[in-house]
């Protein structure tokens, strides 16, 4: 679990899913060539969106922001990034960011409010 990292401590601790979008890739489990060690699950998914079943990682897709930590550290080789069906829509500003964000919230009409005069 990330100890350091603000936007990651407001995601896991906090469950806000507004603080940053997922990347667009997401880790395939190649089922056949998993050993179920448990590197992927338990020392490195900061979303803890890894678990092991059946000696078999699983990975739930809605907690999995597409880092690729359990990708980089399996030993077996049996994960790899493959893209999104639905990539995110990544704002291009930071101002198109936090219009966004404002939006999901449900608050933009009341930000507007306060700043069009």
């Amino acid at each position: 679990m990330p100890c350091c990292c603000i936007i990651l401590t407001c995601r896991t601790r906090l469950n806000l899913a507004h603080g940053f979008a997922t990347s667009g890739f997401q880790p395939r489990v190649d089922t056949g060539t998993c050993t179920g060690c448990g590197i992927c699950a338990d020392e490195r998914c900061p979303m803890s969106a890894v678990e092991i079943k059946n000696a078999i990682a699983v990975v739930d897709i809605e907690r999995c922001i597409g880092c690729g930590l359990c990708v980089s550290a399996c030993p077996a080789k049996a994960m790899i990034l493959v893209r999104r069906s639905e990539s995110p829509d990544i704002p291009a500003t930071r101002d198109d960011l936090g219009l966004k964000v404002l939006a999901e919230k449900g608050k933009l009409e009341r930000f507007l409010k306060f700043t069009i005069r």
